[in-house]
């Protein structure tokens, strides 16, 4: 459950970090850019993609926060 606070804790995340977490567990996306990768997700719809976008200076990422899997929970 995403919504679990003793497990998720939630981030605010580009897709170029979603990417770099995503190539450690596999190559299908070796070849894609942050923004072939999003594409993809779009695409697919998978369900961070309708985050809410945060724009920084010249540069647009989505943001979360997202649920993601608190480290502490992942060394236990």
């Amino acid at each position: 459950d995403p919504n679990n606070n003793e497990v998720y804790e939630n981030k605010c995340l580009t897709l170029n970090d979603i990417l770099a977490v995503v190539l450690k567990y596999s190559d299908l996306f070796e070849d894609k850019s942050a923004i072939g990768f999003g594409k993809w997700c779009s695409n697919k719809k998978v369900n961070f993609m309708k985050s809410a976008i945060k724009r920084r200076v010249r540069i647009s990422s989505k943001t979360g926060p997202f649920p993601i899997c608190s480290e502490r929970k992942i060394l236990q």
